[in-house]
């Protein structure tokens, strides 16, 4: 995971996705490195900028879970179908094959 001195994630190493394009209830970050070690960003905090103690981590390969924090069971769900039907394409990005500009394109809201 890409953090700061501070804690804090450093954002040119991060797709963000709101709302409006997953039509997920929660904003999610996708990192843009790790090839089978993607991982899915989910801050808990309105504040910015955030910080890996209020955010959760979900792993997206193999297939969509939680390594660190926590969520609502309903909100995981939709996270995990979302990530599910855009792993290739997360998995692409990540390793680099595509660009951020892509992933946002092709990626596919629930």
């Amino acid at each position: 995971m890409i953090l700061n001195e501070d804690g804090t994630f450093d954002l040119f190493m991060l797709t963000g996705f709101n709302p409006s394009l997953t039509n997920l209830p929660v904003h999610v970050w996708v990192e843009d490195t790790g090839g089978k070690e993607a991982k899915v960003l989910v801050p808990l905090s309105q504040s910015y900028p955030s910080t890996i103690d209020d955010t959760v981590v979900i792993l997206v390969y193999p297939e969509a879970e939680i390594v660190s924090g926590e969520l609502p069971i309903e909100t995981f769900e939709l996270i995990k179908k979302w990530v599910d039907q855009n792993q290739i394409l997360i998995l692409k990005h990540s390793e680099g094959e595509i660009c951020s500009i892509d992933l946002w394109k092709e990626a596919v809201p629930l």
